[in-house]
């Protein structure tokens, strides 16, 4: 029955049509090679099918399949579990000795922070109370920090830098048992201290030394490292401290959703500045190598004597020698650097920017290169990242200036709060080039009301109340002066 069976089948074409089902079927699995799929082709007797698919990019052909041969399709999580510690280590050692980098860390603090921290600006009806209770922030700000030595200002570079080289920054809310008024410090934690412990390794829920709400996907907690500190080192004891999400400050940007901890914002270019780094140092052995090699002296006289290959000849500086007949002196003609040698550090020195929107005459500090069109649309992009970094951090100075003013409620230093009241955060703004044609725009943008009093001030980091407060006083010692008021 089953030799009258397989005949009928090939007779009719049913054996055929089943491997030819059958291979579809292997050809529209993703993780098989073609390769493969040739291979079980040849073993079934029958031709490959012909995939059609809608994107050119889904499948992977030989020509490209190295370049996607590190594809994983993981989650960030577990992508960051294996490498995190490592792409950390080396952010960290290119912001240390290269001074590209360096300068452009500096140069986003300076941006994004400015000279200060960021302004209060209170809107209410009760004008006092948004006098007070700005004058308790301003008050604070400049004590912020747990050391007794950085205020707000140098807690936000830090965060800055942190972010660049760590991607993420954890500060810890303390309260300083010596303080005067308002007791609320911050203690900034290094990001390599927060990991799972080794007792916490089977417990689903924490996941890079982070406690999470797993339905709800949020921090419930996060476990600190607690080293033994012995003079300029520290050593792992093993020693952990639970921290409530409500007691600490942790910020990153995200990439993905469920993702736990952040990635350095040098990461993406770390490729760049390897590239970067060493063509300019192999630029400077080629160039020095051609210094090196001062004079060559060479002859083709046959009668001249033989000297020896590596004989060499002292020459005195700013001098002229005479050479015997025959002889010549020839000097090696230095080839490096070359002329595309500004156009590709510049190609790379891009690349490393865009990560953070910085365009090429803020990361070199040179506009040189640029009119005055094109450097003013560069730096409005730029300015466009900075605001966007801004405002993700003014998020966090929310919180933070809350739970100042609920400490200086219980203190009695404020009234309730009123019903009507609304706080944002006034950071520093792109200067202009042109003072005068600023002027006369925002005098034209007043005067229209397409801007409004309060965002001119905050174009110039001070809030509104305060430079009310200001024109006023500084009106009323020009009266007492007997001098006209501005």
């Amino acid at each position: 029955m089953g030799r009258l069976s397989d005949l009928w089948d090939r007779v009719t074409g049913a054996d055929r049509r089943a491997r030819q089902r059958m291979m579809r079927a292997i050809a529209e699995r993703p993780g098989i090679s073609p390769q493969r799929i040739d291979r079980i082709a040849q073993l079934l007797g029958t031709i490959p099918p012909e995939t059609v698919r809608r994107w050119e990019a889904g499948p992977t052909d030989r020509v490209d399949q190295a370049h996607w041969a590190n594809v994983t399709g993981q989650p960030v999580n577990a992508d960051l579990n294996t490498w995190l510690q490592q792409i950390r280590h080396k952010c960290a050692y290119e912001a240390a000795n290269n001074p590209l980098i360096e300068g452009m860390i500096n140069t986003y603090q300076l941006t994004c922070v400015g000279a200060s921290a960021p302004k209060l600006s209170i809107t209410t009806d009760d004008l006092s109370y948004a006098a007070r209770r700005s004058a308790v922030w301003e008050e604070w700000t400049r004590v912020a920090g747990s050391n007794q030595q950085d205020s707000l200002t140098e807690i936000l570079y830090l965060w800055i830098r942190s972010l660049f080289v760590d991607g993420e920054f954890f500060t810890q809310l303390i309260t300083a048992d010596d303080a005067e008024g308002v007791a609320l410090r911050l203690l900034p934690i290094h990001a390599y201290r927060c990991f799972t412990p080794p007792y916490m390794l089977g417990v689903p829920e924490v996941a890079l030394g982070v406690r999470r709400d797993v339905p709800r996907r949020r921090p419930l907690s996060y476990f600190i490292s607690q080293p033994y500190i012995w003079q300029a080192f520290e050593v792992y004891q093993g020693k952990f401290d639970e921290i409530s999400y409500a007691n600490m400050l942790h910020g990153f940007l995200k990439l993905e959703a469920d993702q736990v901890r952040g990635l350095p914002w040098l990461a993406p270019g770390l490729d760049a500045l390897a590239q970067l780094r060493d063509f300019k140092i192999e630029t400077l052995d080629a160039a020095r190598a051609a210094a090196d090699w001062s004079v060559l002296l060479t002859t083709n006289h046959h009668d001249a004597p033989y000297v020896q290959v590596n004989d060499t000849v002292d020459v005195e500086r700013r001098t002229i020698k005479h050479l015997p007949p025959g002889w010549m002196a020839n000097q090696m003609a230095p080839a490096h650097p070359g002329p595309q040698f500004v156009p590709f550090y510049e190609s790379l020195a891009r690349e490393i920017g865009s990560s953070v929107c910085m365009p090429l005459l803020m990361l070199l500090l040179d506009s040189s290169s640029s009119n005055y069109s094109s450097a003013r649309f560069d730096g409005q992009m730029f300015w466009r990242g900075v605001a966007r970094t801004q405002g993700w951090l003014g998020r966090h100075l929310i919180r933070l200036e809350s739970l100042v003013a609920q400490e200086a409620e219980l203190m009695g230093l404020l009234p309730p709060a009123p019903l009507d009241m609304q706080r944002s955060f006034v950071w520093p703004h792109a200067p202009h080039v042109d003072p005068l044609k600023e002027a006369n725009a925002e005098r034209t943008q007043l005067e229209n009301g397409s801007l409004t009093y309060t965002q001119l001030c905050a174009s110039r980091g001070v809030s509104i109340e305060a430079m009310i407060a200001q024109r006023k006083r500084e009106n009323e010692l020009l009266k007492a002066a007997g001098l006209p008021p501005i």
